[in-house]
């Protein structure tokens, strides 16, 4: 996924919270932006990203009932409106790394499937893909490194008596 489709989607939940912050607690509604953003956080980080717990740690009511039944509902709303708040602010920060990863060449786009195949092969094209171009700019220099040394030391008189035999 691309930086500017990630913002994009991040930006369209940060527009619903504000749809939601004006209006009461409505479940379906709620539920169903709840779930978008965490499958939109899980498609941009991983699955076993910790932005996923931090994000469905944000609490949006009390969580508890008061003894005698009866509701609070000055509370629910000062609950609703801090949970909003966090939401707003955790999915603009999330925003931020995006952007800020991107300026400095580490972000990755997350496959859909990030374990790898028992039954798949590693090729060369493989690895093109999955591994960093600093890494594989550095595997390239030891190998041409490794392969020049071995010519300087087989000019070695010592060492060419070594492997005659």
């Amino acid at each position: 996924m691309r930086c500017s489709e990630a913002n994009t989607l991040l930006d369209r939940q940060i527009t619903e919270i504000e749809v939601l912050r004006g209006k009461p607690r409505d479940g379906g509604r709620f539920n169903a932006w709840e779930r978008e953003t965490r499958i939109i956080i899980a498609r941009i980080f991983g699955e076993k990203s910790p932005h996923i717990a931090t994000f469905e740690n944000i609490r949006y009511s009390p969580g508890v009932s008061r003894a005698g039944g009866g509701r609070d509902y000055e509370e629910e709303r000062t609950y609703w409106n801090k949970g909003c708040n966090e939401a707003d602010a955790f999915l603009k920060v999330l925003k931020d790394e995006i952007e800020r990863d991107r300026r400095f060449g580490s972000y990755q786009p997350k496959a859909r499937s990030e374990e790898v195949d028992a039954e798949a092969k590693i090729t060369l094209l493989w690895l093109a893909r999955h591994l960093p171009a600093s890494f594989v700019f550095i595997a390239v220099g030891a190998l041409i490194s490794a392969f020049l040394l071995g010519i300087q030391a087989g000019q070695i008189e010592w060492v060419q008596k070594l492997f005659e035999k």
